[in-house]
Order: C-alpha cells, then structure tokens, then sequence
C-alpha cells in the first residue's frame, strides 16, 4: 500500500451572467441612429485606414446614440469624446445625428 496523498482537484464554475443584447434596451428611433453611426464610423476608419475603435469606442458612440446631439455644445458634454475627436469628427458625428 501506498503512502501517496490522493489528489483532489476541484473545477470552478463561473456562473454565466446572461446580459441582454444593449441594443434591445434602445427605441427603434435610437436603433436606426445607432445603425447610421456605425455605418459612419465603419466609412470614416475605411478612409483613414484606422480600426474601428480609433474612430469611435462603442461606449462612446452608445453615448452619442443616448445623447442624440443636436449642435457641437451638446457633442462636448458626451463622455467619451475629446476635443481632439470632436474637431476630427465632429461635423460628420452631428451630421449623422441631425439627418
């Protein structure tokens, strides 16, 4: 017989948390501007030669979606956008916006 210590190992789980998909949780109204802005952003990295996120993070352009800007004082006070990206991309960001 041997001296040997069995060894037991045991798996942990994470339980899954199940969030809903975040354009559920947005009006058919913010869906199509949601849809325009990705559109947008997708065009604008093409050009530039840039990833997605460089043009916009998704969190920011949720913002903008939540925000709808009208005017480039409404564009400032969205969390996520730098002077730097409102001067780049601003007009194209309200022009979507206002459409």
């Amino acid at each position: 017989m041997s001296d040997a210590i069995p060894i037991v190992t045991e798996t942990f789980h994470r339980q899954r948390t199940t969030t809903p998909d975040p354009i559920d949780s947005l009006t058919p109204e913010q869906q199509v501007l949601d849809e325009r802005l990705r559109e947008w952003r997708k065009a604008e990295s093409e050009r530039l030669g840039l990833p997605l996120f460089f043009v916009l993070a998704s969190t920011t352009l949720r913002n903008i979606v939540l925000a709808r800007p009208q005017n480039l004082t409404q564009l400032k006070s969205i969390q996520g956008l730098g002077l730097d990206k409102i001067e780049k991309f601003g007009p194209g960001i309200l022009s979507v916006c206002t459409a």
